[in-house]
């Protein structure tokens, strides 16, 4: 009887219910299935928290957790994950593998800049030239109203909305921003950057060119840009656009996670999803008609370089060679006609014991052995030849030449020709206004598409080695009439810096209580001759002369 009833009560027990949703995923197999394919210079940090997207179909925006995600918050979103642990590995390269990948530059794209990444970490020289060129500018700012000189101009409009534009700016960190996306265009020969504007924020975020492929152009001149959804499928990537778990929705834009969602459905043709380009940062550092091989901007250095490290490593072995010594004991034979071929004086055993002594107080870098023959020190000498110790300082002089870089202001020197340097610089200044006129008129195009097409945005032309210059003409253009806020951006504020601290220092009543100080602009009366020239705008026969005081007494009040 007590079995019948517990076999009903069994029978009668209802299956658990299944939860709803999407099932959970084999972690373990898919991730050690796309861990080998996977480059060890592609892994990407993932998402820790995610942005909850709103079920508004009409407007494309996301709306934070309770707890309010600001913009510095959000960022970090998209590029760290610190619950998993990440690391990064290169491979060792040859130069006859390198020789292999330029030969066939499009099938081993990626390599290339593999090994482009590998070289910015592992050489300080080509870190500095990439550096070099992408930090020279000071990217301080400007904004200029678009003005229909036809019409009557509303000042109170009009201040209104630039208001609204420099205070929008005010949030990007241009210099930081600007700087990383030529470096990154340089290290991997262009930058692919998707733009997110949080309210509070705006910020760019680099997409990995291993996935990205352009397309051509839109009608305004603008890269449209094409990202390979299969990136998505590595690893644990898909956390991007799915979620943590499924516990929530990815935090990348919509644009991708409907786009995910496509490819899903149909791989073959779907691969490829086409980026908005009001919403797209693109520089590539070649000519516009390598858009489709897009390599290192310095890839004909790459073997230059590889020499500079074996030429360390010859001279490091050379050095140590010179300083080694070796000291050689005579051990003495027997006298006598009835001397014995191969008879001592000394029996092996009271050698063994001298030579004992000797090795015990011997320093790491000199040797000595026993001889029957005389004592003496012989040395490896040093060589005072061109060839041998200019070797490394010829090979790393070669890499600047083919990279057309100041090595005086790189690597250092001893040139005093500042003639020479300064025309040298402005060479190089040349080349990095050029990609920061394309990011220029980039960005400007960013801003027509998102509310504020009534302003043109630029990029003072100003660098770290002309910036007193710069700022005089300015300074010049500036008492002639021109807009004094081209002067006082210059100085390294921000337009909407400069507006704060006028209107403070007008209502505050700062400026009435400042009094100029006595110069020869002020003083009319001073007859001690013109102010003292700037060490750069002597000659170097002007520095000798100045540094001797030869003309201390040629002082009109000398």
């Amino acid at each position: 009887m007590d079995e019948q009833k517990i076999e009903n009560s069994s029978s009668t027990v209802s299956p658990p219910k299944r939860k709803r949703g999407r099932p959970p995923k084999n972690k373990n197999v898919n991730s050690t299935s796309n861990s080998s394919q996977k480059k060890s210079y592609e892994i990407e940090s993932k998402p820790t928290e995610i942005l909850v997207k709103n079920n508004d179909k009409k407007k494309e925006q996301f709306s934070s957790r309770p707890r309010m995600i600001n913009y510095e918050e959000a960022k970090q979103l998209l590029l760290q994950d610190v619950k998993k642990s990440t690391s990064r590995s290169f491979t060792q390269y040859t130069k006859s593998l390198v020789k292999q990948y330029m030969q066939n530059p499009q099938t081993n794209k990626d390599r290339i800049r593999g090994l482009s990444q590998y070289l910015f970490r592992a050489s300080t020289l080509y870190r500095k030239i990439i550096l070099y060129y992408a930090c020279m500018p000071l990217y301080n700012y400007y904004v200029i109203e678009k003005i229909d000189l036809t019409k009557t101009y509303n000042a109170n409009k009009s201040m209104k909305n630039y208001n609204n534009i420099i205070q929008k700016l005010q949030q990007i960190n241009l210099k930081n921003e600007f700087a990383q996306m030529i470096a990154l265009a340089i290290l991997n020969g262009a930058y692919y950057g998707f733009v997110y504007d949080t309210g509070d924020g705006l910020f760019f975020h680099s997409l990995d060119p291993q996935y990205c492929k352009i397309k051509g152009k839109d009608g305004n001149g603008n890269w449209i840009i094409a990202f390979d959804m299969s990136f998505f499928s590595q690893g644990s990537n898909s956390e991007f656009v799915e979620g943590v778990e499924g516990d929530t929705t990815g935090c990348w834009d919509e644009i991708f996670q409907q786009a995910w969602q496509e490819y899903q459905s149909d791989k073959q043709n779907k691969r490829y999803a086409i980026l908005p380009t009001e919403r797209t940062m693109c520089l590539l550092a070649g000519l516009d008609d390598e858009f489709d091989l897009c390599l290192p901007f310095f890839l004909g250095i790459f073997l230059l370089l590889m020499d500079c490290e074996d030429y360390a490593d010859i001279m490091a072995d050379k050095t140590a060679l010179e300083n080694y010594k070796l000291l050689v004991s005579k051990i003495p034979f027997m006298d006598g006609k009835e001397a014995a071929i191969d008879d001592f004086k000394l029996s092996l055993e009271l050698s063994e014991v001298f030579q004992d002594m000797i090795d015990a107080i011997l320093p790491s870098n000199i040797g000595s052995v026993r001889s029957p023959m005389d004592l003496e020190v012989v040395d490896f000498e040093k060589s005072n030849t061109t060839s041998d110790t200019d070797m490394l300082s010829k090979s790393i002089e070669n890499v600047f030449n083919n990279a057309g870089a100041s090595q005086l202001v790189v690597a250092g020197g001893s040139s005093s020709n500042s003639i020479g340097l300064k025309q040298a610089i402005a060479n190089d200044a040349s080349l990095t206004f050029t990609w920061v006129s394309r990011l220029e008129n980039n960005f400007n195009y960013w801003l027509t598409q998102n509310g504020y097409d009534g302003y043109m945005f630029f990029f003072h032309r100003q660098t770290w080695y002309n910036r007193d210059d710069y700022i005089n003409e300015l300074k010049e253009s500036a008492t002639l009439g021109n807009n004094p806020l081209l002067y006082l951006t210059a100085l390294g504020q921000t337009p909407y810096e400069v507006e704060c601290g006028l209107r403070m220092s007008i209502q505050s009543g700062i400026r009435d209580m400042l009094v100029p100080l006595k110069t020869t602009y002020t003083d009319s009366g001073n007859t001690g001759g013109s102010p003292t020239k700037s060490d750069d705008e002597l000659s170097p026969e002007g520095i000798a002369s100045r540094e001797g005081e030869k003309n201390e007494g040629t002082k009109a009040n000398g």
